[in-house]
């Protein structure tokens, strides 16, 4: 089951069936997942409190037992990075989600892990176009 929760109060880049759609098709119909998206102060107040570091981030996913986690989106910096490269930002949301996912999975960063995001990012280029 995946639950969205906007905090931003605008459209999002991706629809919530394309981000349930990503979610299912990587972690299963029996996980669990909660998928906030927010701002600059949410992730930055996580960032301090979980992982210690001052700044805001991107996303934050947390894997809270083996079926169960929650991933925390920032609509802004997201939208910012996309601009910055000359993404789409539902493209860009896209892979941030993917990303997150794969954390989830117990993808540490690496090669392999950006193999696998380029690898699953292409089978969702048209939905996120």
């Amino acid at each position: 089951m995946v639950f969205i929760k906007n905090l931003v109060k605008k459209r999002l880049p991706l629809s919530p069936k394309k981000i349930k759609d990503i979610a299912v098709s990587m972690l299963g119909t029996k996980y669990e997942i909660s998928i906030v998206v927010g701002g600059d102060a949410l992730l930055k107040k996580l960032n301090v409190s979980y992982r210690k570091k001052k700044d805001t981030t991107n996303v934050l996913s947390f894997s809270l037992a083996p079926n169960l986690g929650e991933v925390f989106l920032n609509e802004k910096r997201i939208a910012l990075e996309a601009r910055i490269s000359g993404k789409k930002v539902g493209e860009h949301f896209a892979y941030i989600l993917i990303h997150a996912l794969l954390h989830l999975k117990g993808f540490a960063h690496g090669s392999t892990m950006e193999r696998e995001e380029k690898k699953i990012l292409s089978r969702f280029s048209r939905i996120t176009n």
